[in-house]
């Protein structure tokens, strides 16, 4: 309970047009991680909140990701899901014809730049700020590669950047690495 408060107070003092603070949560199998960002993700579409922020609960286990642009695109999805279960069909449509005109790129550097792009426009549009919940991280520090993971940082300390709040069961040398992107 504790931790959960600290975190939605943290993110309730995040300003529209900041750079964000992210956060990691290394635990345990089954210390409830999961349940965490699930939990975040519930208050987060509360009516004190929804106006602000826009939860983006990633799937537990991304096995199609393999590179920064299906970072992005599962980003594009998890915001579809979102704006889904809030019953904002037209919205989702957008997303949905924008993903597949961006699946079209077959330049996966190009296909990253203009799927961030089209994430940060949109909530930008809809005036709420992305608070991405990924559990798992290191799965992803895992299949980025460490230019790509640079280029994810650099993303992810722009101003008006999502918020991001991973978990992970292992303590991952990405982030303890002097020389890595993440340290």
């Amino acid at each position: 309970t504790k931790l959960f408060e600290f975190l939605i107070e943290k993110i309730k003092k995040e300003k529209a047009n900041s750079i964000p603070q992210h956060y990691l949560i290394i635990a345990q199998r089954g210390m409830g991680k999961t349940t965490m960002l699930k939990r975040i993700e519930v208050e987060l579409r509360k009516t004190d909140f929804n106006h602000l922020f826009i939860p983006l609960l990633f799937p537990e286990e991304q096995y199609n990701l393999k590179n920064l642009a299906e970072f992005w695109l599962n980003s594009l999805d998890a915001l579809a899901d979102t704006l889904e279960v809030e019953k904002n069909h037209e919205e989702v449509l957008k997303i949905d014809i924008k993903v597949k005109e961006l699946e079209k790129i077959k330049n996966n550097e190009e296909l990253a730049n203009e799927a961030f792009k089209f994430l940060k426009s949109f909530t930008l549009s809809i005036a709420r700020r992305p608070i991405l919940l990924i559990d798992n991280m290191n799965l992803i520090f895992d299949r980025l590669e460490k230019s790509e993971q640079h280029t994810l940082r650099a993303l992810l300390m722009q101003n008006g950047a999502p918020v991001l709040i991973g978990a992970s069961a292992v303590a991952m040398e990405d982030t303890s690495d002097h020389g890595a992107p993440f340290y």
